[in-house]
C-alpha cells in the first residue's frame, strides 16, 4: 500500500491541537494543494476563507453550533461555493449572462468540497489534523453577514487544522461500513430492513439496532442544528432559484396591463373608494353583513382583470367600503392592486384556513402575525420572499378587537390538491397552524404598496396529522362563528 492510500485510511477527525503552531509554509503548501484539485471546467468555482482573527474563530466556535475548538484551532479554512465572481465576470465583459441557477450551485460546491478534500489529505501527508465544520452552512442570515457572503455565494464546508495532540493520535478511527454495503453495481440498490441491519450492525455493538437508530436520530436527524442546517441551505437555495422564476432583477421594461389601466375600463375616470376596505376571502360572510345591514351600503362594480364587475359595497357613512377579494393569491393580488389604484391605504381582510397545529381545532380565530410564502403571485414581486407579515399597527388593533383570537403563523399555497403529509410536517416545524390560498399575497403586495394590511380567519377544517391518525380531513364552518367574525371585521374598519 503506497503512502497516499495509506493517509487516506489512517486520516480521522482531530478536535484538539496542541500548541504548535502550523508554519507559515505549511499552510500554503496544502492551500497550493487544495487549488490543484479537479474542478469542472477549469473554472475552480470556490473562494477559500483564510480565517485568522481570533475574534472570528470565536464568533463561528458559536454560530458553528457551539463547539469551543474551533476558536483554539491554529488554521480555520472555509470553502465557499462561488459563482458570484463568474456571474460577475461575464457581466464584466458584456456577456447578459442569465441568472446563476441551482445547477451552477450544485456544480460550485462539488468543486469547492473537492478542494477541501484535497487541502485535508495534503495536510494528514504533513502531520497536521483535520476537521471537517458542516455546521457553517447553519445561522445563513448571522453568517452571510458575517463573512461579507454576496447572493450567489454559499459555505460549503468549513475545515479546522492543526498538530493533533496525542490523545487524538491514539484515538482509534471509527469504523466504517463494509464495502460491499456502499458499493452497488451499474444501478442503485434500495436496501430492505434486514440489509439495514446487517450493515449498520458495527456501529451499535453495545445495544440494539433499534435503541442505536433511535439514539442516533435524535441526536443527528432530529436534533435542532440539523433543522436549522435545513432552513438556513433553503434559504441559500432561494438565491439560485429565483434563476427559474418569472421576475428577474434585470427586467427594465413596462407592464402588459396595469392596474391603472384595469380600473379606466369601465370609467375613464373612475371614483375613488374609500381609504379602508373590509375584503372578504370566503363566501357568506359579506352575505351576512349586507343581508343584516342591507340599508346601509350602496354598490358600484369593480373592474378587476379576474372576475371583472363584481361589486364593491361602499357605506353610506363615506369610510369604509367592503367587497369579496376572490379566492386564491391570484386573485388576492389583483384585488389589492386595484384598491391601490382607487386609494386604499388599508385592509381588513377576512378569509379561513385549515388547522393542522397540535392545538387547533374547528371555529378557532387565527390571526396570521406571519404567512409563509407558497404561492406564486408573491414572486412575481419580489425578488426573494420567504414570508409576509400583517401591518404592525392594524396586528395590534385587531388583538385588542379580537381577544379569542390567537396569533399564529400559518402558510399560504396555491395547490390544495398537493398538501401532503410531509409538507405539512415541514410547515409545523416552521412554527404554522394553518394554511389557506390568500394571505400571504395579501400581506406582501399590501406592503409593497404602501397599504397596511391584517387577516383575520376562522380556522374552517381540520387535517389529520399523519396517515396513521383516526381522523380523517373534515370540513365545518358554524355560520355563528362565520357572521361574528364578519361583524366584528366590520366594527374594527369602521374603528380605523
Amino acid at each position: 500500500m503506497n503512502e497516499i492510500i495509506r493517509d487516506l485510511h489512517r486520516r480521522k477527525s482531530v478536535r484538539a491541537f496542541s500548541d504548535r503552531p502550523v508554519p507559515p509554509e505549511v499552510k500554503r503548501a496544502i492551500l497550493e494543494a487544495a487549488m490543484a484539485a479537479p474542478t469542472a471546467g477549469n473554472q475552480q468555482m470556490y473562494t477559500i476563507l483564510d480565517v485568522t482573527d481570533p475574534a472570528l474563530k470565536r464568533r463561528l466556535s458559536e454560530t458553528c453550533d457551539h463547539q469551543p475548538f474551533i476558536a483554539e484551532a491554529p488554521v480555520v479554512l472555509i470553502f465557499l461555493a462561488d459563482f458570484q465572481k463568474w456571474y460577475d465576470a461575464f457581466s464584466e465583459a458584456g456577456c447578459a449572462p442569465r441568472r446563476p441557477g441551482v445547477g451552477d450551485l450544485v456544480l460550485a460546491v462539488t468543486d469547492a468540497t473537492i478542494a477541501a478534500q484535497n487541502a485535508v489529505t495534503a495536510a494528514q501527508s504533513l502531520g497536521v489534523g483535520s476537521c471537517y465544520i458542516g455546521d457553517v452552512m447553519e445561522n445563513c442570515e448571522i453568517h452571510r453577514e458575517l463573512l461579507h457572503l454576496p447572493e450567489y455565494v454559499f459555505p460549503a464546508a468549513m475545515l479546522v487544522l492543526g498538530y493533533p495532540t496525542q490523545q487524538q493520535l491514539d484515538r482509534p478511527k471509527p469504523a466504517r461500513c463494509r464495502l460491499e454495503d456502499v458499493v452497488c453495481e451499474n444501478v442503485y440498490h434500495q436496501k430492505t430492513g434486514a440489509e439495514l441491519r446487517t450493515m449498520f450492525a458495527g456501529k451499535h455493538p453495545n445495544m440494539t439496532y433499534d435503541e442505536w437508530a433511535q439514539r442516533f436520530c435524535k441526536r443527528k436527524y432530529n436534533s435542532d442544528f440539523s433543522r436549522e442546517m435545513t432552513r438556513s441551505v433553503g434559504e441559500y437555495l432561494r438565491s439560485f432559484e429565483r434563476a427559474d422564476r418569472w421576475r428577474s432583477a434585470d427586467d427594465r421594461t413596462g407592464e402588459i396591463i396595469t392596474a391603472a389601466k384595469q380600473v379606466r375600463v369601465k370609467s375613464p375616470v373612475p371614483e375613488a373608494l374609500p381609504e379602508t376596505a373590509l375584503v372578504f376571502f370566503m363566501g357568506k360572510g359579506l352575505q351576512h353583513l349586507l343581508e343584516k345591514t342591507h340599508d346601509q351600503w350602496s354598490s358600484r362594480p369593480l373592474s378587476r382583470f379576474l372576475d371583472s364587475g363584481i361589486p364593491v359595497y361602499i357605506h353610506k357613512d363615506g369610510k369604509v367600503c367592503m367587497l369579496h377579494g376572490g379566492y386564491g393569491a391570484p386573485q388576492a393580488a389583483d384585488t389589492v392592486e386595484i384598491l391601490d389604484e382607487l386609494g386604499v391605504k388599508r385592509i381588513v381582510a377576512a378569509g379561513m384556513c385549515g388547522g393542522y397545529g397540535e392545538g387547533v381545532n374547528l371555529g378557532d380565530m387565527i390571526l396570521p402575525d406571519r404567512a409563509f410564502v407558497e404561492e406564486g403571485a408573491s414572486l412575481h414581486y419580489y425578488s426573494d420572499i420567504r414570508y409576509a407579515e400583517p401591518s404592525p399597527t392594524l396586528l395590534a388593533r385587531a388583538v385588542k378587537a379580537f381577544p379569542e383570537a390567537r396569533c399564529l403563523p400559518i402558510v399560504t399555497t396555491d395547490a390544495v390538491y398537493r398538501q401532503t403529509f410531509f409538507k405539512e410536517n415541514r410547515w409545523r416545524e416552521e412554527g404554522t397552524v394553518g394554511v389557506d390560498m390568500e394571505t400571504s399575497a395579501l400581506f406582501s403586495i399590501s406592503h409593497l404598496k404602501g397599504i397596511e394590511a391584517v387577516m383575520l380567519m376562522v380556522v374552517s377544517d381540520k387535517h389529520p396529522l399523519s396517515p396513521e391518525a383516526p381522523a380523517d380531513w373534515t370540513w365545518h364552518m358554524p355560520p355563528d362563528r362565520r357572521a361574528h367574525l364578519a361583524e366584528q371585521c366590520l366594527t374594527l374598519a369602521q374603528s380605523l
